[in-house]
């Protein structure tokens, strides 16, 4: 078939299709999503339906597989323990500060929540969130570096806290390297008097 007649020959530099029900220019295919038109040298949109319990990604191009278990907000759910564990802590270490632990806390589920915004949305064919998810990621990159180097140029030369640093060492080293590699807000947790 071409042009929606049925012919014994495809034209020239038309081939018979793959199922041989139509002529096809010579080296022409349609994407995922798309069928042939009747000429045989385009390509038109088809309502694509994916099997349950996949759904058709916001660009058209391929069915994403859906979970079957959802968790709702699980980043919430981590939030809502870890101060659970906090507000246990502050009852057996009054002196302990809240606030910079909370801080510190929700800080590494930021960035967990931020990283994986960015892989599911480059997994699910979601052009902007991808885009914004990806500048908002490379952003906290660069304010942990800034915080890093205001630590090593600041913070190291205060004598108080000199003391401290050589008190704590390992506490020290974990404590820079979640807030370089983690979270720049993870450098509350110097105040924070555990």
């Amino acid at each position: 078939m071409h042009d929606f007649k049925c012919v014994k020959e495809c034209p020239e530099k038309y081939l018979p299709s793959m199922a041989g029900d139509r002529c096809v220019l010579d080296g022409f295919f349609c994407p995922f999503g798309y069928e042939m038109n009747a000429r045989g040298d385009g390509c038109l949109l088809m309502a694509q339906v994916c099997e349950a319990p996949a759904r058709l990604s916001q660009n058209k191009e391929k069915c994403i597989p859906q979970p079957g278990l959802l968790i709702p907000c699980p980043l919430l759910i981590l939030a809502a323990i870890g101060t659970t564990l906090i507000v246990r802590d502050k009852r057996k270490h009054p002196r302990s500060r809240f606030y910079p632990n909370m801080i510190s806390m929700l800080s590494i589920l930021e960035t967990i929540g931020l990283v994986s915004l960015v892989a599911l949305s480059e997994q699910f064919g979601i052009g902007p969130t991808h885009a914004l998810s990806t500048c908002a990621l490379l952003f906290l990159g660069g304010l942990n570096i800034l915080f890093g180097l205001v630590y090593y140029y600041e913070l190291k030369n205060d004598s108080a806290f000199k003391y401290w640093e050589q008190e704590y060492e390992k506490t020290t080293a974990w404590i820079v390297f979640l807030g370089v590699f983690g979270n720049f807000k993870f450098f509350r947790m110097f105040y924070s008097r555990y």
